[in-house]
């Protein structure tokens, strides 16, 4: 016997037809029963054999009717699930296509692609909900790969303040010779000339020595002779007093505010491989770089560091800082300082 239901709640065609004509045979029949004033029946065999055909017709009609619009209504909207609208579109749809045609290939426990693509979609489909949920995105990458497509963004843009944090006390110095920060620093340079970007970059340091490094000098002289960019120093007691008075994770202490867009929080990084996460929420980018500017106004500037004159993209990125670093910036910062601020230096660095 065929089962009632095909699914929950949805009686199939011969489930149906037969109620159909249950109900177009019980109505002429209890209307057979109706009689007038003379006891004489109100229908005769033929009214009610026609009142049981228009009941059946009027019954399969409406049925059909439903049937009709119900698969007219699953229609447009599979063609509003995949109506090519984005470019994106056009990718999920031929995603889809050759994704069904891979699992067209043998069952799914003996098929190394379907499984393999059916973990990548779920893990992408997880990251596309949560940036659509908690504006999140957790990248986990080689070569930078986002960043050059948001610099690309802020070519569009009027003018936006990027604030960096860099830690110079962080081996090797947090900064590397890679083809990638070569051509990263280069594209930052060229957006601040052409007032697409500022840049404001505040260098965390944990003792004397970090401001003395060949490298830092260097860094610093970039700085100070790049238009649009400036930078500041903290000592590492200080930002961290900062970072945990604001209740910010220290994990999340090294970031970066790209104007009002993203905030960018490092868990991770190298020459070729970087892990964190962009966010989106205004009121993360606000509370960030709220961090930042308490930071910046606690933060000093040196005395002179560009008196070794212009240093390019190109001079920074010398093989041998030391040998590369003119004579001049090679002195050590902390003696371009002020007496004062040293002192402050020293006795910060020995709490640390």
């Amino acid at each position: 016997m065929s089962r009632l239901f095909s699914h929950p709640g949805k009686l199939t065609i011969v489930a149906r037809i037969t109620i159909t004509l249950l109900i177009s045979i019980i109505i002429p029949l209890v209307s057979g029963l109706a009689t007038n004033s003379q006891g004489v029946s109100v229908l005769n065999p033929f009214e009610q054999f026609m009142l049981g055909g228009l009941v059946f017709l009027a019954m399969t009609l409406t049925t059909v009717s439903h049937e009709i619009s119900e698969i007219l209504r699953l229609r447009q909207r599979e063609h509003q699930l995949w109506e090519i609208r984005y470019p994106v579109d056009a990718m999920l749809s031929n995603m889809r296509t050759a994704f069904i045609k891979i699992l067209g290939e043998g069952p799914l426990e003996e098929n190394l692609f379907a499984q393999y693509f059916q973990r990548v979609l779920s893990q992408i489909s997880d990251s596309i909900y949560q940036a659509s949920t908690k504006q999140e995105l957790r990248v986990d990458e080689l070569t930078f790969g986002t960043t050059d497509l948001l610099l690309a963004i802020f070519e569009r843009r009027a003018c936006d303040t990027l604030r960096f944090i860099h830690a110079l006390d962080s081996r090797p110095n947090n900064f590397d010779f890679s083809p990638w920060s070569r051509s990263y620093y280069r594209e930052l340079t060229r957006l601040s000339a052409l007032k697409k970007i500022s840049i404001q970059r505040l260098f965390i340091f944990g003792s004397q020595s970090d401001l003395a490094d060949p490298m830092a000098q260097k860094l610093f002289a970039f700085h100070a002779t790049n238009e649009h960019h400036d930078f500041r120093i903290i000592s590492r007691a200080d930002w961290t007093a900062i970072v945990r008075g604001h209740n910010i994770p220290e994990g999340h202490a090294e970031f970066g505010v790209w104007g009002d867009i993203l905030v960018y929080t490092a868990l991770r990084s190298s020459a070729v491989h970087m892990e964190g996460s962009y966010i989106s929420l205004p009121q993360a980018i606000a509370r960030f770089r709220e961090v930042f500017d308490a930071g910046w106004r606690l933060g000093t500037t040196l005395t002179d560091p560009s008196s070794g004159g212009h240093v390019s993209v190109d001079d920074l990125f010398k093989n041998d800082p030391v040998l590369s670093t003119p004579e001049s910036v090679q002195r050590s910062t902390a003696l371009q300082m002020p007496e004062s601020r040293k002192s402050e230096i020293e006795s910060n660095a020995g709490e640390t």
